[in-house]
């Protein structure tokens, strides 16, 4: 699963809330689930392989990507974070629907959007 956020001050770490969503939503609220079923965070998003040429000056971490909207591919980012976001976060982290999160993304003049991949082992 891909979750996708957006802050307009960083940073913007989105381990703890992803986290704590796929609990509640995958793991029927049982904190155990989330060893046993290996649970974890991919490095790279997946959707890196296709699209590398891109990613050149993208913050990579071992749990997300940060793309700050001076980039300049950033509207590219918009598009493949809307094709492959499942879960969309709002700079509070509160779960928004896909079309206010582009909203939001076209309001601000200046954020950074964040992709991760969260899936069980």
């Amino acid at each position: 699963m891909y979750f996708v956020g957006i802050s307009t001050s960083q940073p913007y770490v989105m381990e703890d809330p992803v986290e704590e969503w796929v609990i509640e939503n995958r793991l029927d609220k049982n904190t155990d689930r989330w060893e046993e079923e290996a649970w974890g965070f991919l490095e790279t998003v997946s959707f890196k392989i296709f699209n590398d040429n891109i990613f050149d000056g993208v913050e990579e971490d071992s749990i997300q990507t940060n793309i700050n909207s001076d980039h300049t591919n950033f509207q590219k980012f918009i598009s493949l974070f809307l094709e492959y976001g499942s879960i969309f976060f709002d700079e509070n982290f509160k779960v928004i629907e896909r079309k206010d999160w582009e909203n939001k993304v076209s309001s601000f003049t200046n954020c950074q959007i964040s992709i991760c991949e969260c899936s069980p082992g």
